[in-house]
């Protein structure tokens, strides 16, 4: 997958107030175009999840995987990749340049791929297709 039509994602795993075990809930989540909105991540919780909750944590690591892949289909990019607060830490110390973040996160995160994606062909290659 190239660093194009692709989401980059932080997050972290422990206690959640008010719950009892550990859970894993996304810190950000964004593109070379930015931040992925908080309303269709939101919204693509509800909708797949059946819960109405203000913030959105997973139970299971498998939970999380499936969402980042549901948002994936919904944000119409080739994949999703996603590391935790420790491992983003550990990668951005001798990092300057966002291009450089990227290619490090990429190298390093678990990344879901959507196989559904299929990039947008400009006109060249709608004619030699």
């Amino acid at each position: 997958m190239s660093m194009e039509n692709k989401i980059f994602g932080i997050y972290t795993d422990g206690p959640v107030t008010g719950r009892v075990g550990n859970f894993y809930r996304i810190l950000y989540l964004f593109s070379e175009r930015g931040s992925v909105e908080k309303e269709v991540m939101r919204r693509v919780f509800q909708h797949n999840f059946k819960k109405d909750e203000s913030e959105i944590v997973f139970e299971t690591k498998d939970d999380l995987n499936k969402y980042l892949y549901l948002l994936s289909q919904e944000e119409d990019v080739a994949g999703v990749c996603i590391l935790s607060v420790e491992e983003y830490n550990a990668i951005s110390e001798e990092i300057f340049t966002k291009t450089d973040l990227l290619k490090a996160i990429e190298a390093n995160a678990h990344c879901i791929e959507n196989m559904d994606f299929r990039p947008k062909r400009g006109l060249f290659g709608k004619i030699f297709t």
